[in-house]
């Protein structure tokens, strides 16, 4: 499996994860976290000061927000990716879990435990 972790890359992952498991369409990217929903720019101010990787897009139901720990230690010993994703969704809604998928099938997620 050819994939370093880095930001960018789990910032796909994370898109690729709201596509599948949330059933939006992901309108434009949000970049500026001033324009993220007040209740979770703290959550995504913590997540980028602990350079974890963070995405949030305008969706028809509102913005999305997500950002995640990607596991490359549990990543490469099962030949997926496994990432801890917390993610918001409006108004107030926040949800966090341990999940993975396999690199040829980024939107088709398998939730569990951790690794």
């Amino acid at each position: 499996m050819d994939f370093s972790g880095s930001r960018a890359e789990v910032e796909k992952l994370l898109k690729c994860f709201l596509l599948g498991t949330q059933n939006v369409t992901l309108q434009n990217q949000i970049v500026d976290i001033a324009e993220i929903p007040e209740p979770c720019r703290a959550c995504v101010r913590a997540a980028d000061s602990q350079g974890l990787a963070w995405g949030a897009w305008s969706t028809e139901h509102g913005p999305m927000v997500a950002w995640a720990k990607y596991d490359g230690e549990a990543s490469a010993r099962l030949g997926l990716h496994q990432l801890h994703i917390e993610w918001f969704l409006p108004p107030k809604e926040f949800h966090a879990l341990w999940c993975r998928c396999y690199p040829e099938r980024p939107t088709e997620w398998i939730i569990g435990r951790g690794g």
